[in-house]
């Protein structure tokens, strides 16, 4: 008895989380592409072994995913790479979609000079990678500005108030804002694409029944939104970027063909190495995909 009390105690002092009934944990976030596994849920596409869990913004769904937190995360390509070997293993099973974006920085209007000004940005985030090319662009370092960061939220709140000078974010998002005063900077933008995929855990990509019914679950409510995009109209679906028009007509959803086309003819090395070189890093980029894909016998197993 005090050997299992002692054991007990080890446990709870080591940081273990306890994962009631043995749940898959699935992490989704504010967009609404992610949140659409919510619904799978709702309709009971995704049975009670599932649990979903909602955050209130990407940069937290994957930071729970990669400290153990949670089994499944909606997260990008970017990601996967960025937290690579940072934390708990994971790998991608799913490309699920792209999103075709334009990212551009908004400042306070009349600027002309960005040397020593305080521009806001999510740090860890394709924008911030953007942030620094755009600035070698005008011939500055990221050094040369000051970053805050912080959720895109809270930054377009103290930019509002005054507190910096401008922020980098999509323009798909400044487009839905109003009396935001501020200007795109030089009227540049960038045209940029999100690949989102789905990363599973270690206990969760060894379990070929669980991955099968998470990926037909997907394509169910896939497929039920197109069918019936009045659907939409009575879902909890909310993201200032992406409409529900647009869940049904903007995103590029991949099918279960081109899914396993993208893993099997290496279109996703190549938005890997991409997402590599951008931050400078130098991985062994199938390490983030192969053996979750493929099986012993390399068949593809989830579909």
């Amino acid at each position: 008895m005090k050997k299992l009390l002692f054991l007990f105690i080890i446990f709870i002092l080591c940081g273990c989380s306890w994962n009631e009934n043995n749940k898959i944990r699935i992490g989704v976030d504010d967009y609404a592409t992610s949140q659409l596994l919510m619904e799978a849920k709702k309709i009971g596409y995704l049975d009670d072994n599932f649990e979903i869990i909602k955050f209130s913004n990407r940069g937290d769904s994957v930071e729970s995913f990669y400290t153990g937190g949670i089994d499944v995360v909606y997260s990008t390509i970017f990601n996967s790479v960025y937290y690579h070997d940072k934390g708990e293993p994971g790998k991608i099973y799913m490309i699920t979609d792209s999103i075709k974006i334009r990212d551009g920085l908004i400042v306070k209007k009349g600027m002309k000079n960005l040397k020593g000004k305080r521009i806001g940005v999510e740090l860890n985030t394709h924008e911030y990678y953007n942030l620094k090319k755009y600035l070698n662009d005008e011939g500055l370092d990221i050094k040369d500005v000051t970053v805050v960061s912080g959720s895109m939220k809270d930054i377009i709140n103290k930019f509002l108030k005054g507190e910096i000078d401008g922020f980098f974010s999509h323009l798909q998002y400044i487009d839905r804002l109003k009396n935001i005063n501020g200007e795109l900077y030089k009227n540049l933008y960038s045209q940029n694409e999100i690949t989102e995929v789905m990363v599973v855990n270690d206990k969760v990509g060894k379990n070929r029944k669980k991955l099968k019914i998470l990926s037909e679950a997907w394509y169910k409510i896939l497929e039920t939104i197109r069918e019936n995009p009045e659907y939409l109209e009575d879902s909890n679906l909310d993201h200032e970027e992406i409409s529900k028009e647009q869940l049904v007509r903007g995103i590029r959803f991949y099918s279960k063909s081109e899914n396993k086309n993208f893993l099997v003819h290496g279109k996703i090395n190549l938005l890997l190495a991409d997402s590599s070189r951008a931050m400078g890093r130098d991985i062994n980029i199938e390490e983030i995909y192969t053996g979750v894909v493929f099986d012993e016998k390399k068949k593809f197993y989830i579909f």
